[in-house]
């Protein structure tokens, strides 16, 4: 490859058809990065290559990196085991498409044990999450879990129906605890309107941002 990496890995991209090589948010965290550094993200590659768990394994690497008040800020919690098995199972029976709204590190939406063959799990999963980073965790875990899945790097209320190409047959989320006292008015004002021509109601301007994701769930 050279001594330059990032310049073969530009020149691999430039000359293969595949997605492998293209760039990713993650390439702006490696490139400022030393050997040392890149050593004990190589390791975690590995650890996370032989789990059977993959989305919390990196929902937990997340959590240790970011700080706490940076994720409190984008409204960011990670979802309890113990809350999301019953509803990963309850949902994820279906061989239906489902959708994973702020799908974060897809503890909702990846088999529970990837590693089995006869395991139940979704036809299809449809990611969406506004963090590029979230995204590819997300992406991830779905990879590792063997789970067919499709991530949408967007703004949930941007999105709509005809965006997926497929119907979908049930709902899960963990989406961003944001106040409304942390939302701009302008933003307010706006879900608001859109909820109405949507939904055809009223919403109160005290609505949490997660209430306005079930809505336009709905």
């Amino acid at each position: 490859l050279g001594d330059d990496l990032q310049e073969a890995l530009q020149m691999a991209s430039e000359r293969l058809d595949t997605a492998g090589f293209e760039s990713s948010v993650l390439d702006k965290i490696v490139w400022t990065g030393d050997d040392t550094l890149l050593e004990a993200v190589i390791q975690e590659r590995y650890r996370l290559l032989q789990s059977p768990t993959p989305s919390e394994d990196i929902g937990e690497l997340y959590e240790s990196i970011l700080p706490k008040e940076y994720r409190q800020r984008l409204g960011q919690f990670r979802t309890p085991p113990d809350i999301g098995k019953p509803m990963r199972a309850w949902v994820a029976s279906s061989d239906e498409t489902i959708l994973d709204l702020g799908v974060g590190a897809s503890a909702l939406s990846t088999p529970r044990y990837s590693n089995w063959v006869d395991n139940t799990k979704p036809e299809h999963v449809q990611g969406v999450e506004c963090s590029p980073l979230a995204a590819v965790m997300g992406a991830t875990a779905q990879l590792l879990s063997r789970q067919p899945s499709e991530m949408h790097v967007t703004d949930f209320f941007e999105l709509s129906p005809n965006d997926l190409n497929q119907e979908v047959g049930a709902v899960v989320s963990n989406p961003p605890y944001t106040s409304h006292a942390a939302l701009p008015e302008a933003k307010r004002d706006a879900l608001k309107s859109d909820m109405k021509q949507e939904i055809g109601l009223d919403i109160s301007g005290k609505q949490p941002l997660y209430a306005y994701f079930y809505y336009h769930a709905r």
